[in-house]
């Protein structure tokens, strides 16, 4: 940092920059002069100032740890996914900490094993995305093992990292996922297609992520970090264009809520069980949208998104439960 502003007092910005983006890479291991170096290249170059730091606090754990050059591993990582996503979101990702968990004995799938970090982390920084990183493998036993999760517009996710690796198609995919991305069907060749192999976003996702790359990670929930930050036309009319391509909610009457008052779920209850099989996150999908719609004043469209929301968790799942009470009491009150 101290050779960056040296350098840039007499005018070598070249030189400059890249001492004060090695800071910045190095955040884990001294935050302030992270922050600083960040504060100072949004001061001296344009490109810095069109884009914005998002700070990553991660949790390792013993088996990731096992490679001496672990550190080396996230923080790069991290700056190659930043480089990949810097022409749709405009952010740098920069690890701001790093920090130990076990996760021997959580399990063999990544739910346990983030349950498990997160509980050993105690309490969580306020702001930034939260990282849980593991180098246990895929089991090699029969089961249907996850190589990373994250919550849909959320501030955490999970992934799996073998030895070495940087470029992690699966980290992508979660973090795509933050952003409120959704995954596309089978025969999508795409990024947020969960069983394929391409790196290239489809133009749907890009749309979303056009939409809300201003989210926040900080406090408050949705409503401070999302609702309040984004284009609310353009995500609506990004997850339209969404749903209506087919590869997502595959159900009729999810496409005529988004477009206005009216339609039913309910007919299509083949679709919504068929839907539900191909993508997990649609549940968050719909509650997602619900709320959009109801922000935009349009009762009866989110009465309906969360009607799906609720058929798409299950009555067993308590966001289920939640989601169609919400439907009934708009729908009792009427539309607007």
């Amino acid at each position: 940092l101290a050779a960056g502003e040296a350098l840039l007092a007499r005018g070598d910005a070249a030189g400059a920059r890249e001492h004060l983006e090695t800071a910045l890479a190095l955040a884990d291991l001294d935050a302030a002069t992270g922050v600083r170096a960040a504060e100072r290249l949004r001061a001296a170059y344009p490109d810095w100032r069109a884009r914005r730091v998002v700070w990553v606090h991660a949790l390792a754990d013993e088996m990731l740890r096992a490679d001496p050059a672990w550190r080396f591993q996230l923080r790069l990582s991290w700056m190659a996914l930043s480089q990949a996503l810097d022409p749709l979101l405009g952010v740098r990702f920069a690890l701001a900490s790093a920090a130990p968990f076990r996760s021997a004995g959580a399990g063999f799938d990544l739910p346990p094993i983030t349950r498990a970090a997160l509980a050993q982390a105690g309490r969580l920084p306020a702001d930034g995305v939260v990282f849980v990183a593991t180098g246990r493998p895929v089991p090699r036993v029969q089961g249907s093992w996850k190589r990373g999760e994250a919550e849909l517009l959320g501030r955490v996710l999970a992934v799996r990292l073998a030895r070495g690796e940087v470029t992690s198609r699966v980290l992508a995919h979660e973090v795509v996922h933050l952003f409120g991305g959704v995954h596309v069907n089978p025969d999508v060749d795409s990024l947020m297609n969960p069983s394929g192999e391409s790196r290239v976003l489809d133009p749907w996702n890009a749309a979303i992520l056009r939409a809300t790359r201003g989210r926040g990670f900080g406090p408050g929930g949705i409503e401070a970090n999302v609702l309040s930050r984004i284009d609310l036309d353009a995500t609506l009319a990004a997850y339209r264009g969404a749903l209506r391509a087919n590869f997502a909610l595959r159900n009729a009457g999810v496409a005529e809520a988004l477009a206005g008052p009216g339609g039913s779920l309910r007919a299509g209850a083949a679709d919504v069980r068929s839907a539900t099989a191909l993508d997990e996150h649609l549940g968050d999908v719909a509650s997602f949208v619900a709320q959009l719609l109801l922000h935009d004043g349009q009762r009866a469209g989110a009465a309906l998104m969360w009607d799906a929301a609720g058929r798409l968790y299950g009555p067993a799942d308590a966001r289920g439960r939640r989601a169609l009470r919400n439907a009934q009491a708009l729908a009792g009150r009427g539309g607007s």
